[in-house]
């Protein structure tokens, strides 16, 4: 998984969109990647797969969501 992340080439203050999270696996990878500047937005149209994800972590420049709002 670490491979799929280094070959985004992400940098620090790097904003990402993760569509179909499910339970989150790439989360913790995504979080560390961008740094504290940067941002996560995690979709999934599972809500059982969300709430397993948002068990297990919980970063304040990530967010967590069934759905976007314009």
């Amino acid at each position: 998984m670490r491979d799929i992340v280094r070959k985004l080439a992400l940098s620090r203050g790097s904003k990402v969109l993760d569509v179909g999270t499910g339970t989150g696996v790439l989360i913790p990878m995504l979080v560390e990647a961008v740094g504290a500047s940067g941002a996560v937005v995690t979709l999934d149209f599972a809500p059982q797969m969300l709430a397993e994800a948002k068990k297990k972590y919980h970063w304040p420049n990530s967010c967590l969501s069934r759905r976007c709002r314009g």
